[in-house]
């Protein structure tokens, strides 16, 4: 079970980014330059694996008519631990519409399906948390009628305030302690901290206990660190001495801060933390 949910650590889009479908400088690297994707053709890619994440982008306009819609990746892996950290995400006006790995049947294939009664952009997003693997995909979109562009001026991606913890970009500074809630979700869902390391070698800690406190709960949180985008460590909450009780060590030749990334991979349970240093 612990290949499954041990899909790494990732930073997630910032829901609240909208792209224009048609925008000039679409090149999927962002969900403000998300690639048109429509139902006449696949869409093709490649992505290399980090533990952080690694992400590409693409958008339809949907009609909004409830009219349900089906997203199909197929990968070149048939390795179940590289096809658990490959997936989709499928986003509208910051709200998770769907989600899927490619842990399907042929390997490397999984569908999943979408409605929703609102019309306008969609975005999808292709990740890859597997640490240095390169896959290629296709992405295929159907059952949908897509929206034809406008004559009118692209709209401007307009990112929402974040709040603090909630993205990579945008973490908590950890004096002494942190306590807060953290929601599950089997595609992660994470709270970020972050400290600065003098660089001279030295071990240095941080504790995070959390409720409810049970193997079941505990082998699908982790507490990942970085640093400069290099992972220090990866631990897992049933590594702990005391279910509840994980400290995490790590250490770094390099001055600076490091990222401190709280994961929360239950399909369901909301856990209760403080993370102290």
């Amino acid at each position: 079970m612990n290949w499954i949910l041990r899909i790494g650590a990732g930073v997630l889009l910032a829901l609240g980014v909208v792209a224009s479908t048609f925008a000039a400088t679409a090149d999927g690297k962002t969900a403000a330059t998300a690639i048109a994707l429509s139902t006449s053709s696949p869409a093709t890619g490649s992505l290399t694996g980090s533990a952080a994440g690694s992400f590409e982008y693409f958008t339809f306009s949907y009609p909004g008519d409830g009219s349900v819609g089906t997203i199909t990746i197929n990968v070149n892996s048939t390795d179940p631990a590289v096809d658990n950290a490959v997936g989709v995400n499928v986003y509208q006006s910051g709200t998770l519409l769907a989600t899927m790995n490619a842990l399907g049947s042929p390997a490397g294939t999984n569908s999943v399906t979408f409605s929703s009664t609102t019309p306008g952009p969609v975005l999808v997003q292709v990740y890859n948390y597997q640490q240095g693997a390169t896959v290629s995909f296709s992405l295929s979109l159907s059952g949908v009628t897509t929206l034809a562009p406008t004559t009118s001026a692209a709209p401007t991606a307009t990112p929402t305030p974040t709040k603090a913890g909630s993205s990579a970009s945008n973490p908590i500074k950890l004096t002494t302690s942190s306590s807060g809630t953290l929601p599950g979700n089997p595609a992660g869902s994470f709270v970020y901290y972050t400290v600065d390391y003098p660089g001279d070698g030295s071990t240095q800690s941080v504790t995070l206990s959390f409720s409810p406190a049970g193997a079941d709960v505990a082998n699908a949180i982790f507490v990942n660190v970085y640093q400069n985008g290099n992972t220090l460590t990866s631990v897992q909450g049933t590594q702990a001495a005391t279910l509840g009780q994980l400290t995490v060590s790590y250490s770094s030749t390099t001055a600076g801060p490091v990222l401190i990334q709280i994961a929360n991979y239950n399909p369901s349970p909301t856990i209760s933390y403080t993370i102290s240093r």
